[in-house]
């Protein structure tokens, strides 16, 4: 009995975290915030931003509505890594890691635009 009481508690509290991430994206949205030195850097502070919130957010429900996230299909796991496989197949390449790698891409701009980039383009 004790169990359920705090899983309903946690429920609550995921629930609330979830419309207040929502909350935020649409607050967010109408706001014009200058976050960055320039232009470039403060849009790409703000897609920062809004992909990690709406991430975070769907994630919950993702969760909240029973879906296992690395673990959709119970047995065998193999099978459940073949269906993520794609998924994890585009996080891995957003970044233009293979054209930095093999020198046909190169980067001419501050680190600080450097790491923003990296970030945003784990935040996928």
């Amino acid at each position: 009995m004790g169990k359920n009481i705090i899983n309903a508690k946690i429920n609550i509290i995921l629930k609330a975290l979830v419309v207040i991430f929502a909350v935020f994206l649409i607050v967010y949205d109408f706001l014009d915030i200058n976050l960055g030195k320039d232009k470039v850097t403060s849009q790409m502070l703000d897609m920062v931003i809004t992909r990690f919130a709406g991430g975070i957010c769907f994630l919950l429900i993702i969760y909240l509505s029973g879906y296992k996230i690395l673990n959709p299909v119970k047995k065998p796991f193999f099978k459940s890594l073949i269906i993520i496989l794609p998924c994890l197949a585009v996080a891995i390449n957003n970044l233009p890691a293979i054209a930095l790698l093999r020198g046909i891409a190169y980067l001419n701009t501050s680190a600080e635009k450097i790491v923003i980039f990296a970030v945003q383009g784990f935040c996928i």
